[in-house]
């Protein structure tokens, strides 16, 4: 008799409860055997690589379209970052020197992700880190198109399902269909992987960083995954199976509940009223606060318009981002914080040049590094003044540990020429 309630724990990476039957994901299995090829096919075999990546760049292409139109574009850019590592010279260049020794393409590819990927688990810092997982499922769609591997589906599941997965990349969490898979659990990732992110805005239950799991479950047996908790209960007894449905049932109901209340206003018994509000990353999720009956964005955290990112964002992006939420927030408060990264991870994610620092969480970072680096900073206050036109934007600056923080440069300028009649917000530009 198998034994029952198997509890393992992993990362809560979305929240949520899931009762169905396993669909395991099996990954796909490459051979890396070492062939030596003849000089006189080295060119040919450099030809198979380069058809490789372009069917899997127009894979990814179809992948960003589809993040496109179930997410929207800040979360297509994940693709495009899957994109990049396409033409990432590290990883090509070092893979056609192997070639060039007289290896074949699939144990050149396969020496280069080892090496790389000692490198990222070097790396100290988490979401950094995770970046990991997308080098190497870019990495393994590359293998898959040189082998001509045609990967296990997630549709055409004719039961409610929990997919049971080593990785699972953002494509496949939006393909899924929630009225038949419940939700998903991996071997690696995090709570700041990309395919977590897209788990979380989708409101699919998910649980991470089970390593083994694959190796632990059997196509369709009974699962229960509590991305609330990050549990995974594996064979659940009858009684276990009871009493998840029961607080699956009472989280739908307390969320019917609090639906009802939405739209009443927030007042306490003393007649005192309270701006409920909602924080966001991404533009894309005001929608989802709106429906959940936000009156204001009480913090939008604009460095995620940073991360996944090979370039500065452009005044003209930052302005395009904060005018497309204030629009869709009036009349209600935006409150924008400015970008909250430290010189470390403005440096790991390459967009500029700046020396590691001993305690990088008390250096340089937030308004600090805001001031050391003007240019950056004016770019963005001048989107978020040129958005203010379309709402209520408010900024706040993090971090601030004294009143010279936030005496700015041209404060005395403001002061002088700002407060007369006129448009504030131009007048501003100017000076900035």
């Amino acid at each position: 008799m198998k034994q029952k309630d198997i509890v393992l724990n992993g990362i809560a990476a979305s929240s949520g409860i899931a009762v169905g039957k396993v669909f395991l994901l099996e990954e796909d299995v490459f051979s890396y055997s070492k062939v030596e090829i003849p000089q006189d096919k080295v060119e040919s075999e450099i030809l198979k690589l380069k058809k490789a990546i372009e069917k899997t760049r127009k894979e990814l292409e179809l992948n960003k379209d589809e993040l496109n139109k179930v997410l929207g574009k800040n979360y297509a850019k994940i693709a495009d970052a899957h994109l990049l590592i396409l033409k990432d010279s590290m990883f090509i260049d070092n893979v056609i020197n192997m070639i060039k020794k007289g290896n074949n393409v699939e144990y050149s590819i396969h020496e280069v992700v080892s090496d790389l990927s000692k490198t990222f688990d070097l790396i100290d810092d988490e979401y950094f880190r995770e970046r990991k997982h997308d080098f190497l499922n870019v990495t393994k769609k590359i293998l898959k198109n040189l082998l001509d591997k045609t990967k296990k589906t997630l549709f055409d599941l004719e039961e409610d399902s929990v997919v049971v997965a080593q990785n699972l990349t953002p494509a496949d969490t939006v393909k899924m269909k929630e009225n038949i898979i419940k939700g998903f659990v991996t071997e690696v990732g995090g709570k700041t992987s990309h395919t977590a992110l897209v788990a979380q805005s989708l409101e699919i239950p998910a649980v991470v960083g089970l390593k083994d799991i694959t190796c632990k479950v059997e196509q369709g047996m009974p699962i229960i995954i509590d991305g609330d908790l990050g549990l995974v209960i594996l064979s659940p007894s009858d009684k276990t199976i009871s009493n998840y449905k029961r607080k699956y049932e009472k989280q739908i109901t307390n969320r019917k509940d609090l639906e009802k209340l939405r739209d009443f206003p927030a007042v306490t018994l003393d007649g005192k009223e309270v701006v409920l509000g909602a924080n966001i990353e991404k533009t894309e999720e005001v929608k989802s606060a709106l429906n959940h009956g936000a009156k204001a964005i009480g913090l939008y955290r604009s460095e995620f318009m940073y991360l996944s990112r090979k370039t500065m964002p452009t005044e003209e992006e930052h302005y395009q981002n904060y005018s497309n939420v204030a629009k869709k927030m009036m009349p209600y408060d935006v409150i924008i914080r400015t970008i909250d990264l430290g010189g470390d991870k403005i440096a790991r994610l390459g967009l500029m040049n700046i020396s590691r620092e001993t305690n990088p969480f008390m250096g340089l970072r937030a308004i600090r590094f805001c001031l050391k680096y003007p240019e950056i900073f004016k770019t963005q206050l001048k989107g978020i003044l040129r958005a203010s036109v379309y709402g209520k934007i408010k900024i706040m600056y993090p971090m601030i540990s004294r009143v010279s923080e936030i005496q700015i440069r041209f404060w005395n300028k403001l002061k002088k020429n700002c407060f007369k009649k006129g448009n504030l917000s131009k007048k501003i530009l100017k000076l900035v």
